[in-house]
């Protein structure tokens, strides 16, 4: 029961992308639970602080309010100094060729990783790349581009297509957006739920028709092995 609890708590946590990541996740998830077991465990036999409790595996402490506040901001900036320490640099912007594939036609364009644009779909996360409506042709659906110039979002919402929400220099609003049957970034296939979101606007000058969130790009280059392959 506690097993499945733990797999569910990192299901919940985390979403699953793939059997790879879902088995690194739960290891990840036990071993922080076993240090900090091991490091109350070592407190409590070696200095028995007072005010500290260990009852049915969980540990109590007594301490005031004004203690527990500036253990946590100290925490807090610990925890921030680590992660900018650790964390990576996140990728330039670089132009990449985009292949859509769906309703039996496939599109072809480039496009932009912008490290400014973070975009995801607000139900489940996933990463959008926002494409222009002439690059898409004929693979997004007649239903879809009809849906494009309705007025009554609950239709879109209804069905298999999202809303997705943007804010930018220009404004903000509701782009529409779908979930194509296959992404290939640079003639490598990706796996992971990604939806493309049309813009009626130009979004950039040239050949650039598209602007790609950097996830999808770092899953490409190898941070989602399982869910990406070269063709």
């Amino acid at each position: 029961m506690k097993s499945a609890v733990s797999l569910a708590i990192v299901l919940i946590t985390f979403g699953y992308v793939n059997l790879r990541s879902l088995v690194k996740n739960t290891a990840v998830f036990f071993m922080i639970s076993f240090c900090f077991c091991g490091f109350m465990l070592f407190v409590w036999f070696i200095f028995t602080p007072k005010g500290m409790v260990i009852r049915n595996s969980v540990v109590y402490f007594s301490i005031s309010p004004v203690i527990m506040i500036i253990t946590t901001v100290i925490c807090y900036a610990v925890i921030n100094v680590i992660t900018r320490i650790t964390e990576r640099p996140p990728p330039k912007n670089e132009i990449c060729k985009i292949r859509i594939i769906n309703n039996n036609h496939f599109s072809e364009f480039y496009g932009k990783s912008d490290t400014g644009n973070t975009l995801c779909e607000p139900f489940s996360n996933a990463p959008v790349i926002v494409v222009n409506e002439n690059a898409l042709k004929d693979t997004a659906e007649k239903e879809f581009i009809n849906l494009m110039y309705t007025k009554e979002p609950e239709c879109m919402l209804k069905g298999k297509y999202r809303l997705i929400p943007f804010h930018s220099v220009g404004g903000s609003g509701l782009l529409p957006a779908f979930v194509p049957k296959e992404v290939y970034i640079d003639n490598v296939y990706c796996g992971m739920r990604i939806y493309v979101a049309v813009c009626r606007n130009t979004i950039s000058e040239g050949e650039i028709k598209a602007m790609v969130n950097p996830e999808i790009i770092e899953a490409v280059k190898g941070d989602f092995d399982d869910s990406c392959k070269i063709i």
